[in-house]
């Protein structure tokens, strides 16, 4: 390929292909190419027969964020801001970018995978049965049982709220044992189809690591179309981890109230715009435009990246 002047290789869906490790090895050892490759999110470097990890620079395409859907459907020129701009700086960046929190509600429903709106959830529904049959098949052997069994798992968290979902619940509704559910929660992590966040930790105490489970989005909207309405508050802390990503859950003691999440030694509560202070967040990121005492709009949070 180099003799015939080719600089740049373009790859997709590499996983697909026996033998690819050794096979992107020998392109770039014994060719002056730039190979550029994509896979699947179970894809693991690191345990390729090919020594690639020191050749290869993984970059984790993350479904669009809310500005890069403003950007790119409504042809904003949004730029990337800080969580710590969004927070010192709330009621300007809020009268400044007032009119895309009109488009909120539209990017639940569509916003993430950036596929067109006509045919949206068909080509949704094909990309999670993409997942459940290819993708899982990388990382483990994939039976009927398990495809229905994650199918399943899908819907179950689409429909609860975040504290209802834990190991325990998950393999008595599902009627699978508590390591099946532990292996499908990693499984689904590894393709990128869910974020588990885990307890925060407290000084000197062991804290139980169950995660709460929330879905890449729009996930949750997608499975609603089989009967049941979105929480809403649900779907709010949802946005929330999606676009801030490294937050762990407060975790208070039984019948204690605690804010939602931390962030940077920051607490955040997420809910609507009637939401009090009593949880003694530092900051509550609510639905509307109110900058109100601690308040942020919730929407900001989907500029960070």
């Amino acid at each position: 390929m180099a003799r015939r002047g080719y600089k740049n290789i373009f790859i997709d869906e590499i996983h697909r292909k026996t033998g690819w490790d050794t096979d992107i090895k020998t392109l770039y050892d014994e060719h002056e190419v730039k190979i550029m490759f994509s896979g699947s999110s179970a894809l693991d470097i690191t345990k390729t027969t090919a020594d690639l990890s020191r050749r290869v620079v993984l970059k984790e395409l993350k479904p669009a964020s809310f500005r890069e859907f403003l950007n790119i459907t409504k042809n904003k020129n949004i730029p990337t801001v800080s969580f710590e701009k969004i927070i010192k700086d709330k009621a300007v960046l809020t009268k400044k970018y007032a009119a895309a929190f009109e488009y909120y509600k539209e990017y639940m429903n569509y916003g993430g995978l950036l596929y067109p709106k006509n045919g949206f959830y068909e080509a949704l529904e094909n990309s999670i049965r993409k997942v459940i049959l290819q993708d899982l098949s990388a990382l483990r052997d994939v039976n009927i049982k398990y495809e229905t069994d994650v199918y399943k798992f899908l819907y179950l968290i689409a429909r609860s709220l975040p504290y209802e979902t834990n190991y325990s619940s998950i393999s008595k509704k599902l009627a699978i044992s508590k390591t099946m559910a532990i292996r499908i929660v990693k499984d689904l992590q590894d393709t990128g189809s869910i974020l588990p966040i885990l307890p925060c930790k407290k000084k000197g105490i062991d804290v139980k690591k169950e995660p709460k489970i929330y879905l890449i989005l729009p996930l949750r909207e997608f499975f609603s179309k089989y009967g049941f309405e979105v929480n809403k508050g649900a779907a709010r802390e949802e946005f929330f981890v999606n676009h801030i990503r490294d937050v762990c859950y407060l975790k208070g003691n039984r019948g204690e109230k605690t804010p939602d999440f931390r962030f940077e030694n920051i607490t955040i509560e997420v809910g609507g715009g009637s939401k009090t202070k009593y949880q003694h967040p530092d900051y509550i990121a609510i639905d509307g435009l109110s900058t109100d005492k601690n308040k942020i709009p919730l929407f900001l949070f989907g500029f960070v990246y």
